[in-house]
C-alpha cells in the first residue's frame, strides 16, 4: 500500500479562482505549507481527522482509501475535476501522485493547484494532472517573492494543461508587474487570471496592469474569487 497523506477536508463546490471558475468540481484539501505566505485565508492546519459527508476518516489516509471512500460518496462522474488543493499539496508529493493515479485510472480528471515553488517534483506528477492552476507570489500581495524555482517549473510543464493566477493589490508596483511579465514571457504558457487582493483593486490600475500583458502577448482576465461572491467554500 501506498504511503499515507494527511488531509484536510474533502468536499463538492464551484471553482472560485481562474480559467475554470464556476466548474463543479470535488476538492480535496490536503493539510501543510512549506511556503509561508501573508494574507493566507486558507486553513491548512494539521489535523487528527476530516469529515468526508459527516463521516469522520482518521489522518493520515492511504491514497486507496480516500478513493474508495471518494467513489462510495460522491457521483466522481457528476464533476469536471477533482480539485487537489492546499496549502501547498506538492509537501505531500507522494500521496499527491499515488492518490492521482488511482483518480485517473477511475477516468477522473486531476487538477492541482501549486504554487510552482518545486519543480524537482514536477517530473513525478507531471504524468498524472490533468490541469495545473499555478499560483504566482509576488511581495505586495503575500510578503514573498517567486524565484528561479518558479521558472523552472513553468518551463518543464506542459502550457496546453496549464495557467497561471495572479494575486494583486493596490501595492502592486512596476517592478513587480516588469517580473511577472518576464517569467511569463519565457514560458510557453499565455493565459493569465488576474486575482484582486481581498476582490479590491482600483480598476484604472487594473486595466493598466491587462495592458501590459496583452501588449506582451499575453492574454489576462480579471477573475475575481467568485466563491466569496456566492458565500461557498
Amino acid at each position: 500500500m501506498n504511503k499515507a497523506g494527511y488531509v484536510k477536508e474533502v468536499f463538492l463546490s464551484l471553482q472560485g479562482e481562474g480559467k475554470y471558475a464556476g466548474a463543479r468540481q470535488l476538492f480535496v484539501r490536503l493539510c501543510g505549507c512549506s511556503v509561508g505566505c501573508e494574507n493566507c485565508d486558507t486553513d491548512y492546519s494539521f489535523s487528527d481527522f476530516f469529515l468526508l459527508n459527516n463521516e469522520k476518516v482518521h489522518n493520515p489516509v492511504f491514497p486507496e482509501i480516500l478513493c474508495q471512500k471518494i467513489y462510495e460518496n460522491f457521483d466522481i462522474k457528476s464533476v469536471h475535476s477533482v480539485a487537489i488543493t492546499g496549502g501547498e499539496p506538492l509537501d505531500q508529493l507522494e500521496f499527491v501522485r499515488h492518490f492521482s493515479e488511482n483518480l485517473k485510472n477511475s477516468g477522473v480528471n486531476v487538477f492541482l493547484e501549486t504554487s510552482g515553488f518545486y519543480p524537482e517534483k514536477l517530473q513525478t506528477i507531471k504524468n498524472v494532472i490533468d490541469i495545473f492552476s499555478i499560483d504566482v507570489k509576488i511581495n505586495s500581495s503575500f510578503g514573498i517573492t517567486f524565484s528561479d524555482n518558479l521558472k523552472n517549473f513553468l518551463s518543464n510543464i506542459d502550457s496546453n494543461r496549464s495557467y497561471v493566477k495572479l494575486v494583486i493589490s493596490e501595492c502592486a508596483d512596476e517592478a513587480e508587474i516588469s517580473s511577472v511579465l518576464n517569467l511569463i514571457g519565457r514560458s510557453g504558457i499565455r493565459e493569465l487570471y488576474l486575482q484582486p487582493l481581498n476582490n479590491c483593486i482600483d480598476i484604472s490600475k487594473l486595466e493598466n496592469i491587462m495592458l501590459r500583458f496583452y501588449n506582451s502577448g499575453i492574454k489576462a482576465f480579471f477573475m475575481p474569487q467568485l466563491h466569496k461572491f456566492l458565500e461557498i467554500k
